[in-house]
This record gives C-alpha cells, structure tokens and sequence, in this order.
C-alpha cells in the first residue's frame, strides 16, 4: 500500500521473513513502513510519538527504500485511524500547496506530478513503458 501523507510518503507491506530452506514467507501480524527519505519517518514519529515514536529507522541503502520502521498492523491501524481523524481538507494536493509547500518544497512538487501522472490515467491517457 502507498500513502502520500502531509508528513511523507510511505510504502506499507508485510514484514518477509525467511525460514530455514531460505524461502520467504510474510509476517501476517506484522508491517514494514518503507520511505525513501528518513525526514518523512521521522516526520510521522514527532507527529504520532505514542505510536511509532519509539520504532528504530533502520537504513538499507542498497534497497528500494532505503529507510523502515516495523510496526505490528494493529499499531499500524491506530496510525490509519489518527490520520483519518485529523482531516479537514477537502483537497490534499490543494492542501500541500497552500499550507505545506515551505515545509519540503520538493515532496509538494512530486505530489503535484503524481496528481497529473493519476489524471492522467483517469482520462485514458496512457504514458509511454
């Protein structure tokens, strides 16, 4: 699962985990909250502190995203519903732009890509592979 928030964007997926034949199997109780940039982990840790403020941001660099927190899907649900209660906007971009473009300027812009390349896909245009 994506999400674009006002604190970052996120990848949500099962915790893999490996047995001893070294296959892969997932976590069904448990979450890997995947960022491309540190800043929006920590973003969402100072906002929701009683949730994932004490989740360690481990780093992989040689990964597709390269910053994560684990979380168990039932804290991971508590942030979901935290976020959803906190909304007073009836446009997110439109929200972004006005009130949050000073606070990273460079996430505001590819949000703003996302929106025409998701446009886009709604007026049947489609891009090139």
């Amino acid at each position: 699962m994506w999400l674009f928030t006002r604190w970052g964007f996120f990848s949500c997926a099962c915790t893999p985990l490996a047995d001893e034949s070294g296959e892969s199997e997932v976590d069904p109780n448990g979450l890997s909250v995947r960022s491309r940039l540190r800043s929006h982990l920590e973003k969402l840790q100072s906002h929701l502190p009683d949730l994932v403020g004490n989740c360690e941001i481990e780093e992989y660099p040689d990964s597709d995203y390269r910053y994560r927190i684990y979380v168990d899907k039932a804290i991971w649900s508590q942030v979901m519903i935290s976020l959803c209660q906190e909304l007073n906007y009836d446009n997110f971009r439109e929200e972004m732009v006005q009130e949050h473009s000073m606070d990273d300027p460079g996430y505001v812009k590819r949000l703003s890509e996302v929106a025409s390349i998701m446009k886009n896909l709604q007026n049947g245009e489609a891009e090139a592979p």
